[in-house]
């Protein structure tokens, strides 16, 4: 298959949401004009998904970028130790790969809060338990860095999502 049918091909699949997800808002990040990914709020079931979408030429600055979010947002954290460690490995692979694909990760509060990676290889699936608290709050800094001025709608969405009396629940 050509490369640039494959990319387009590749493009077209990776809009369309994933089995049972409701996509409620949508943003390409860091913008429009030279997207490197996209941001998405989902609704799946009994569960708020802030999906993020990496397609980037430049993987090695997007996980730079994401660990300084992470340390200045929750120093000395035990999950966010966590999920970075996870986060490099899967970066590594997708750094790897020549191929023209997309990450994604996953942030899902609900029942079973959690970050789940998926890589478009059956064997590149990974969930990582973490706790709700840190799911949430980081639900809500992902969405507000990528819709920025235009987050406040999105931020209330999510809340409909996310109910308060849930927000204290663990794991």
């Amino acid at each position: 298959m050509p490369k640039l049918l494959h990319s387009l091909l590749i493009a077209a699949l990776s809009a369309l949401p994933l089995f049972g997800d409701n996509v409620l808002h949508r943003t390409k990040v860091p913008n429009a004009l030279f997207p490197q990914g996209e941001v998405q709020l989902v609704e799946k079931g009994h569960e708020a998904i802030v999906r993020s979408e990496i397609r980037t030429r430049y993987p090695n600055k997007v996980l730079a970028k994401i660990i300084r979010s992470e340390e200045a947002n929750w120093p000395n954290n035990p999950d966010m130790q966590t999920y970075i460690a996870a986060l490099k490995e899967v970066m590594a692979l997708y750094t790897a790969d020549k191929t023209d694909k997309t990450l994604i990760i996953d942030f899902v509060s609900g029942p079973a809060a959690r970050v789940d990676f998926f890589y478009p290889a059956p064997d590149r699936w990974r969930s990582l338990p973490l706790s709700n608290e840190y799911v949430r709050k980081n639900q809500e800094f992902i969405l507000a860095d990528a819709f920025g001025r235009n987050a406040g709608e999105v931020l209330s969405a999510l809340e409909k999502l996310n109910p308060k009396e849930a927000a204290h629940a663990e794991r």
